[in-house]
């Protein structure tokens, strides 16, 4: 590729949809699926409990079984449109010297911007709104407006813990065992991932029944090497320890779970969550029209005054909550 390409227009959406950021627990948990408007639907299911211990035999005759109460919600999906300008001095010094081919370092100084918008803009913010639909409320603004959306969690499933974990001899074993059935008897479903921070988690290999109970060596040695702790007290341990900037931050000054939460969730499965994302619409290779993809899209134009590259980022999506029973969170401090 020409020098001189790096300032026309380029499509860079293969390239932010290939990107994966690892460290990102929730975004990579979520299951995902598609919607072409520019709302996304979902229906909030309550499955009847009973098994009914009466069987029939071969010749019987069908007996009626009610259906599911559903109850239809609807959202807008939440769109970040962002754009930055490159300056066209800073991509033309990383030229090579002597070569008109492809600008490598040009190209690098291109990727690497582009990278942090989807960062930013998709990976960290995508793992805010999840982290706040957990908590049963997101808290949002569109067009500089502020808004709140509710995800009817109920109040049983939003507890505080009766002696403060931070005590050393609390019973959280107990505390653990009756959050956890509250998820069971609401849904049938059985809690497998406990998600909090490394405060709260400090909390839990500081405890004396804990310690008591399993040892100090094995997970010693886990902290040291993993912010995943497999199997402790019947539960996958996922810490979250990463912070983001709000509006106007200078520095990452808030955590995605907030200090003494817990949050208790059976595995991540389409019945109860889904990251709904929809279609963005941008500019094509040929300028003369535009393309629909789902999912994040990026693209550049040249700008001559003054002269550089804008560099734009898209992304439509919403977390959907199909059964506000399913998950748990705890306050683990009085």
């Amino acid at each position: 590729m020409p020098q001189q390409a790096i300032f026309e227009y380029r499509d860079m959406t293969g390239f932010i949809q290939g990107l994966t950021f690892p460290t990102y627990d929730l975004v990579n948990m979520i299951p995902k699926a598609r919607t072409d408007a520019e709302t996304f639907s979902w229906d909030i299911v309550y499955p009847h409990t009973e098994i009914d211990t009466n069987f029939v035999d071969q010749r019987g005759a069908a007996r009626r079984a009610d259906h599911m109460t559903r109850e239809k919600k609807t959202a807008s999906l939440f769109t970040d449109f962002w754009f930055k300008t490159l300056n066209a001095g800073e991509i033309a010094n990383r030229r090579r010297l002597g070569s008109n081919e492809r600008d490598d370092g040009g190209q690098q100084y291109l990727d690497a911007e582009a990278k942090e918008l989807a960062d930013r803009f998709g990976a960290y913010k995508t793992q805010y709104m999840i982290a706040q639909a957990l908590t049963g409320t997101l808290n949002f603004q569109v067009n500089a407006v502020a808004k709140t959306f509710d995800y009817e969690l109920p109040t049983s499933h939003n507890v505080t813990a009766g002696t403060s974990w931070a005590t050393t001899t609390t019973n959280i074993i107990a505390d653990l065992t009756t959050w956890r059935r509250v998820v069971s008897t609401d849904t049938g479903k059985e809690v497998k991932f406990a998600l909090c921070n490394q405060k709260t988690m400090d909390y839990v290999l500081r405890n004396a029944d804990v310690v008591n109970s399993v040892g100090q060596t094995g997970y010693a040695v886990q902290a040291l090497q993993s912010r995943i702790y497999q199997g402790l007290l019947g539960l996958t341990w996922i810490v979250i320890d990463e912070r983001y900037g709000g509006s106007g931050a200078t520095t990452f000054n808030t955590q995605f779970i907030a200090d003494d939460k817990l949050i208790l969730i059976p595995p991540m499965t389409e019945d109860w969550i889904v990251l709904y994302e929809g279609l963005s619409r941008y500019p094509n290779a040929a300028l003369n029209g535009f393309e629909e993809k789902f999912g994040p899209v990026s693209w550049t134009r040249a700008q001559d005054s003054p002269v550089g590259v804008t560099l734009y980022y898209m992304y439509s999506r919403g977390v959907a909550m199909k059964n506000p029973k399913a998950w748990l969170i705890a306050d683990v401090t009085t």
